[in-house]
């Protein structure tokens, strides 16, 4: 049987997670006044966190990896003996990731059989789609067979969230400045989903309180009445983060939860104060 692996992109968060896995990772990168760190490595969340909040005038930017980058990354994978991957990346309409490997992937055709798998998720929501794929692949099941299961779960997953203001989303383009400015103007805090692989509008709520009320109807709304598994994603703001716990206590009966940080790639579109859920309608 030839040797294959799993490879999942930074912005899932796999390195802050305490479940074993075979899962390598392929590092966005995040540019904070003129120096170049790699996604959850040589910048990790809290970290880059302090930084937004200390820092609210500053813009980081980011990037998918560089061709090069992706070159050395297949190129180490065939060193080890690998024979066939399959490459889960965040939403290609979130990043140019996806693009950015489909683009390379058949000069490395002769030695390494190489599957591209778009999530259309981002954070947490990727994790949990490559975390699958490596327990199937662990079982023996082919790419074909993992691909299949993968886009099923795609269908049965949605995230929601909230941010504090929409300045950032604003700045890197994943809203349009009209309508950000118009949330702001207003003091909308907005409930945002993912669907379709882009970040789109679900309500807007003007408090904190009522908008992570908002994300919830939109777990509801979203189970269709079926049983749902809901996993919690929290930013920086540690008021924000308690009054989701307290509203997953009083509403689901959830206690000792398990949170989940957003990295640094994503936190530089969401912003500091960024909470959210992923909900995966059981098969």
């Amino acid at each position: 049987m030839p040797s294959r692996a799993i490879v999942a992109t930074s912005t899932g968060g796999l390195d802050e997670l305490q479940i074993p896995h075979r899962i390598r990772i392929l590092r966005l990168q995040l540019r904070i006044q003129g120096r170049r760190l790699l996604d959850g490595l040589e910048v990790k969340g809290s970290a880059f966190h302090d930084w937004m909040l200390r820092t609210p005038g500053q813009v980081a930017e980011t990037a998918p990896p560089s061709q090069i980058e992706i070159a050395n990354f297949f190129r180490d994978l065939i060193r080890e003996g690998y024979e066939e991957v399959l490459v889960l990346t965040l939403s290609s309409r979130l990043s140019r990731t996806y693009e950015q490997l489909d683009l390379l992937r058949n000069a490395y055709a002769h030695k390494l059989k190489i599957h591209l798998f778009d999530t259309g998720m981002a954070a947490h929501a990727e994790a949990l789609m490559a975390l699958e794929a490596d327990r199937l692949l662990e079982q023996g099941a082919s790419m074909a067979d993992i691909v299949a299961h993968l886009t099923d779960l795609r269908a049965r997953t949605m995230t929601f969230l909230t941010v504090g203001k929409l300045d950032y989303l604003m700045r890197t383009g994943r809203v349009s400045a009209a309508s950000g400015m118009l949330a702001n103007f207003m003091r909308i805090r907005p409930v945002l989903h993912i669907t379709e692989g882009e970040i789109r509008p679900y309500a807007k709520i003007r408090t904190t309180d009522r908008a992570l009320e908002g994300m919830l109807d939109g777990v509801h709304e979203f189970a269709q009445g079926k049983p749902v598994d809901i996993h919690v994603m929290q930013g920086g703001v540690e008021s924000t983060n308690a009054s989701l716990g307290r509203l997953l206590l009083d509403r689901h009966q959830m206690f000792g939860h398990p949170t989940y940080a957003v990295t640094p790639v994503i936190a530089a579109h969401t912003g500091p104060d960024c909470a959210g859920v992923v909900v995966v309608r059981r098969a």
